[in-house]
């Protein structure tokens, strides 16, 4: 493929200094520099990133992956709820537990993600407010016996503390999974996991938490493996 720059042309790069950056650049743990490679900074990342995911709760995640049982086993539906890259995380989820290697009847998540729908999001929005964008979902969809899943990086979003409010008060078993301080939503849902990384760590939240989709999808598709014939499941929580 031929170079979009003429033979004559040079790209731009901009000089290179040890002038310090703003401390939130990167959202790392080290404020780094102008001149700082990306070598340097991958490694500051990676390494950043591990010190999260070394930290995490496993315990809480497993709660999580037996919740999903449980929900699954009782014929109920998943919600998954999030803002900006957490919607992402949301849907991607909704897919991942929706996908046909969950194939015999009695294995089928009903996953749905309340973050894909963008008439229905910007109309509510647009009529009533951003904060009941999922409430609004949720009062269409939601039984008691359902699990909400919200994903919040701060836990403090309007939208998703009033849909897991809403939740609890119809009846529905809640999870966050939250970042930064875990904000009000660690301690409105019925259990949290929380990824611990420091205020505006966006990056490792988000990785992080599209990390537990993959490892809790692939493990459940695994586990079922080895129960195919088994329609009743008791988890203990």
């Amino acid at each position: 493929m031929a170079s979009i720059l003429s033979h004559s042309e040079s790209p731009v790069v901009a000089p290179i200094t040890d002038q310090p950056l703003s401390k939130n650049v990167g959202q790392t743990d080290g404020p780094g520099t102008t001149s700082e490679s990306f070598v340097s900074f991958y490694q500051k990342y990676t390494a950043g990133l591990m010190r999260c995911i070394n930290a995490l709760d496993v315990d809480a995640v497993d709660k999580l992956v037996k919740l999903l049982l449980v929900t699954r086993a009782k014929g109920k539906r998943i919600f998954f709820i999030g803002n900006g890259g957490s919607a992402a995380t949301a849907s991607h989820a909704a897919t991942d537990f929706s996908k046909e290697r969950f194939s015999e009847e009695h294995l089928l998540f009903k996953a749905i993600s309340l973050t894909d729908n963008t008439s229905l999001i910007t109309a509510t929005g647009n009529d009533l407010g951003y904060e009941q964008v999922f409430v609004q979902q949720l009062k269409t969809l939601m039984t008691q016996g359902d699990l909400v899943i919200a994903i919040s990086s701060s836990g403090n979003s309007e939208n998703i503390l009033q849909a897991v409010e809403y939740a609890r008060s119809k009846g529905a078993y809640t999870v966050g999974v939250v970042g930064f301080d875990g904000g009000k939503l660690q301690q409105l849902a019925d259990t949290a996991v929380h990824i611990p990384t420091k205020n505006g760590q966006y990056g490792f939240m988000e990785d992080i938490s599209l990390m537990i989709v993959h490892i809790a999808s692939i493990y459940l598709f695994e586990y079922d493996q080895r129960h195919k014939e088994e329609t009743t499941i008791i988890i203990d929580l």
